[in-house]
């Protein structure tokens, strides 16, 4: 739904916000996920995003910057 706590997931194409306490919405959203379930062009997104190498890296510019 449309609250704070969702919206990390906008950059995502299978994120389908709906207004809170709309059910009919909510269903929409639901099928429109399945559907686009067998795609994997978010899997990829999400591996860039938060991989442990993309930890380990921006572990290491904080690190770098703390030196500074």
């Amino acid at each position: 739904s449309d609250i704070e706590g969702t919206k990390w997931a906008n950059g995502y194409d299978k994120y389908f916000e709906y207004a809170t306490e709309d059910a009919e919405a909510c269903k929409n959203a639901v099928l429109k996920a399945y559907e686009k379930r067998v795609s994997d062009s978010n899997y990829i997104k999400f591996i860039e995003k938060y991989s442990i190498d993309s930890w380990i890296d921006s572990i290491l510019k904080v690190y770098n910057n703390s030196k500074k």
